[in-house]
């Protein structure tokens, strides 16, 4: 049987997507007889077409002279490399990463000005020092017109940046925009707000930009962003009539993910939320650590339009055992697979609640840390049929001893979990050795048992360990 030059290639195009293959893939183009490269890469670009972007990464580093670099769809800078020399090996990119890099303005315009990053579609620049006039360039680019995602979050943007990007017609294809941890102002929002070019985008995130009600209110009247459909801007200023004013727009219907966690939300704009008609699309809604107690969290619980959520974020506020009990009983929660109330106040009687349940059969992660459930707490949601499809618990700072973990493991509800955090409770050898031959493990792969009262050298640590993938003390 002749031999064939390419088997080995072959048999790698064939093998299921992974960085592995990957990297093995590369040092076998690498290996290959001089005339053969060409072939090769030629067959393999036929096969990889299907791979997501990410595998095919890498570092820009590693740019000359390897044969199999045209291969490489997405390119990554880090540090203070001297990358310059390198950007006719973007010719083929897709993606650009640049982080932690000494990243300035006149690297932008050079990047900027550059044809060989006219294939990017992804360009990602974060925690580097681009300002205003690095902006300007790029949102004038005439390279950069197949751009559709762009993210230059941490960087040293102004209200000025944003009015660049806001009138760009080389961005108009945008469908993702980051600008997260700059300082935009309400000045910058409103620039994007008032855009005539940005209606492509989907999805929005203004992270910690300074940023307060008056934003809020002008990106809930913005025409030209109707389209969106993931709004995050955590960490600003935003309080209840800015909430109160994106439960009445009449633009923003489409929105299916909200984030507003950090933002100085009271119950007034919960319940204005909880009434908006115009916000019904909402899947996922993230409002941890605002000023949220029982009377906002009731009115949620008693949306009639807000039915769609399959992930609720209320951590970090301060709902009690009743507001707890109301989220528990609504008919509206029917869906919810992702619910997250940790740093509340919970309590035995919260907990009984939520495992009584019949609405949140669904939940396959719940976190209840630091709400002082206790043994009793952690009993009644051991006993629960309806919590049976739980992949992911967290229980850390709760009171819990052995007497919990007893409960815990024989628990015949409680048996797909993949993910358990126990840590910060008062659990002893005792309790560890309990766990350690409970069936409970069995498809667990991470367990968090750090800041409790056990010997972390006993014999019981070493059976978990052996059990257990990913085991955190």
């Amino acid at each position: 049987m002749p031999h064939d030059p390419l088997a080995k290639l072959r048999a790698l195009l064939h093998n299921a997507p992974s960085r592995t293959t990957w990297d093995d893939l590369c040092q076998c183009i690498e290996n290959m007889d001089e005339e053969l490269v060409e072939v090769a890469l030629e067959y393999a670009e036929g096969h990889l077409q299907s791979w997501p972007t990410d595998i095919r990464r890498v570092s820009l580093y590693e740019a000359s002279p390897q044969r199999w670099w045209p291969l490489a769809r997405l390119i990554w800078l880090q540090g203070g490399y001297q990358w310059q020399s390198h950007l006719k090996q973007l010719s083929r990119a897709t993606e650009m990463h640049i982080t932690l890099c000494h990243f300035y303005d006149e690297d932008a315009k050079i990047l900027a000005d550059s044809p060989h990053i006219a294939n990017l579609t992804t360009l990602v620049s974060c925690e580097c020092e681009i300002g205003d006039e690095g902006v300007e360039a790029l949102a004038e680019s005439k390279h950069l017109t197949k751009l559709n995602k762009l993210t230059l979050s941490t960087n040293k943007l102004g209200p000025q940046s944003a009015e660049v990007l806001a009138r760009s017609t080389t961005l108009a294809n945008l469908i993702a925009l980051d600008l997260s941890d700059n300082e935009l102002g309400d000045a910058g929002v409103k620039a994007l707000a008032k855009s005539e070019t940005l209606s492509n985008l989907t999805t929005l995130e203004l992270h910690w930009v300074e940023a307060g009600d008056k934003a809020l209110c002008a990106l809930s009247e913005s025409k030209t962003l109707s389209n969106l459909t993931t709004l995050e801007m955590n960490g600003n200023d935003i309080g209840d009539s800015g909430l109160k004013a994106l439960a009445q727009t009449t633009h923003l219907t489409r929105l299916t993910t909200l984030g507003l966690n950090n933002n100085d939300i009271g119950d007034d704009g919960l319940v204005a939320l909880a009434a908006s008609h115009a916000l019904k699309k909402l899947t996922h809604l993230d409002l941890n650590s605002n000023r949220l107690g029982d009377p906002g969290t009731k009115a949620l619980a008693k949306s009639e339009t807000l039915t769609n959520l399959t992930k609720l974020d209320l951590g970090g506020n301060y709902l009690t055992a009743e507001g707890v009990a109301a989220l528990a009983s609504s008919p509206a929660l029917d869906q919810l697979t992702e619910l997250n109330l940790e740093c509340n106040g919970a309590g035995t009687e919260g907990a009984n609640a939520l495992a009584l349940s019949q609405h949140l059969a669904n939940l396959t992660t719940l976190n209840l840390g630091y709400n002082d459930i206790g043994d009793e707490g952690l009993k009644a949601l051991a006993q629960s049929p309806h919590l049976a499809n739980l992949v992911e618990l967290d229980l850390s700072n709760n009171g819990i001893s052995d007497k919990g973990i007893k409960a815990l493991t024989q628990s015949p509800y409680l048996t797909q979990l993949k993910q358990l955090s126990l840590k910060v409770n008062n659990i002893s050898d005792e309790g560890v050795k309990i766990l350690a031959s409970s069936s409970i493990l069995n498809h667990l792969r991470s367990l968090y048992l750090g800041y409790n009262k056990m010997d972390p050298q006993s014999p019981e640590i070493a059976i978990l360990r052996k059990r257990i993938t990913n085991l955190f003390l």
